[in-house]
């Protein structure tokens, strides 16, 4: 009886021991699940769970009650559950015409500190078929459109806060536009967006050459001046019409002339007419040019008794002796290969008379 006393007492120290012993089992919790169990002397970091993220989640890390694990030389006493934190990921989804082109994540963008650089011709062009290249915004090819900027996704607002972190997910919208280019002696003098097509004024004469006056814009597939502003054009570039003026230029402005005051009777000697015929290179008309005292020179070869030229009407014929479109270079502004041979005439028709 003594001894059984004595063994139930062993025993009884024996499972108190093994009651109170340390338990050391660690579960990790991956999105609701069990990802991994580590029992004692089996503690480590389990690394990244990358089978559970998206392409647009970053893993930050194991956490207990809270707190990111930072020492892993230590197993957690008791039966504990970590867990993964994972972030979703902000990104920037940009689009051409409803087709996905790059996406920005949040990282990025914040080294970038600025908007990406503009889509270059290579990627639109392996993004598009060649026929939706030549209808690529509002009637007009690619390369007669122009990036604009990028808009927020459902309005009409660009983004701009390219240098500030991003709080959330966006979808941004390249816009393009046809826009017409007015040049001046081969500088860019105006543009505007095809849909405001219009007449775009008259330069100052600040903007012509020296001894040249402004006589209208021509646009390349129509070589006078361009008169119906309605139509919207096929080229979007215009160059202005430029006329050589003289220091009797008014002259040659006017349907006829005003005689001095003191001019009583004057007698009619005979027509007199003198051409000019230029190059048009690149929309300028390229021409030595006659002025006034071109026009009374030839009438006093005619007329030796001629005083002044008066009436003097112009007419433009222009002639087209080759064309080569073969060099027409894709991009914002199309310019004209140097096999385009294209020709005005401009004839200047007066009266000389004889002043008594």
């Amino acid at each position: 009886m003594k001894k059984s006393l004595i063994f139930l007492a062993v025993l009884s120290l024996l499972l108190v021991g093994c009651a109170t012993k340390p338990v050391y089992i660690t579960h990790y919790i991956v999105n609701g699940e069990e990802y991994l169990v580590q029992n004692e002397g089996q503690f480590a970091n389990p690394g990244t769970p990358k089978e559970y993220l998206t392409d647009r989640q970053e893993f930050i890390g194991w956490s207990l009650d809270g707190q990111l694990i930072t020492d892993w030389r230590v197993q957690p006493l008791g039966d504990v559950n970590v867990y993964a934190e994972i972030k979703n990921v902000n990104y920037i989804d940009l689009y051409i015409n409803g087709k996905p082109y790059k996406a920005i994540s949040e990282t990025e963008l914040a080294k970038m500190k600025a908007a990406p650089a503009i889509p270059t011709s290579e990627e639109i062009s392996s993004m598009f078929k060649k026929e939706e290249l030549e209808n690529f915004s509002e009637g007009y090819s690619f390369k007669d459109n122009t990036f604009i900027g990028w808009t927020v996704n459902g309005t009409n607002e660009f983004f701009e806060d390219w240098d500030k972190p991003l709080t959330k997910s966006i979808k941004l919208n390249a816009i393009y536009k046809p826009i017409v280019f007015y040049y001046v002696n081969n500088v860019l003098w105006k543009q505007q967006f095809v849909s405001d097509f219009g007449n775009p004024g008259t330069p100052e004469n600040t903007d012509l050459y020296n001894g040249y006056e402004f006589a209208g814009w021509v646009n390349y597939d129509d070589y006078g001046p361009y008169e119906n502003w309605n139509v919207k054009p096929e080229i979007l570039r215009f160059d202005a019409l430029l006329s050589l003026t003289s220091t009797d230029s008014a002259i040659l402005n006017s349907s006829s002339i005003e005689l001095d005051s003191r001019t009583r009777e004057y007698s009619v000697l005979g027509p007199v007419t003198i051409s000019d015929t230029c190059q048009i290179v690149n929309g300028q008309i390229k021409t030595t040019g006659v002025g006034y005292k071109d026009i009374l020179a030839e009438a006093k070869k005619l007329y030796p008794a001629t005083d002044k030229v008066i009436d003097i009407i112009v007419d433009y014929e222009t002639k087209e002796l080759d064309v080569d479109y073969s060099a027409l270079q894709s991009g914002v502004v199309s310019k004209p290969s140097a096999k385009r041979f294209v020709y005005q005439t401009a004839s200047y028709t007066g009266l000389a008379i004889d002043i008594k």
